[in-house]
């Protein structure tokens, strides 16, 4: 995805899938080099078919999973036992937590 930035018409924000991870950085046309690596240059997608299945099954996670392109899951432990999933859309943010393109939600393994 080469998604447009705010204000420079010639700089384009940069998602691409690499194996298990997502690539990212900028492109400039008006500079040079044009391709710079994002701060992180890759995040992993951290993807596990079980935990994406029990999203997909909870209403909100369902829609979140249908309108991302780039989901990528931080998997941990809610206090009480609980399995809490941090899922965000790398087009976005790549910090996990709550806000647009992020999703967080805990539920019982």
């Amino acid at each position: 995805m080469a998604g447009p930035l705010p204000v420079n018409p010639f700089r384009r924000q940069i998602v691409a899938v690499s194996g298990e991870r997502y690539a990212l950085g900028t492109v400039d046309w008006l500079r040079r080099p044009r391709f710079m690596p994002g701060l992180p240059a890759f995040v992993d997608r951290n993807e596990d078919s079980q935990i994406r299945a029990r999203l997909a099954s909870i209403y909100e996670g369902r829609i979140f999973l249908h309108w991302a392109r780039f989901p990528f899951y931080q998997i941990g432990k809610a206090g009480d036992g609980r399995v809490q999933v941090s899922v965000t859309d790398a087009r976005y943010t790549i910090e996990p937590g709550t806000g647009f393109g992020r999703l967080t939600l805990s539920f019982a393994r």
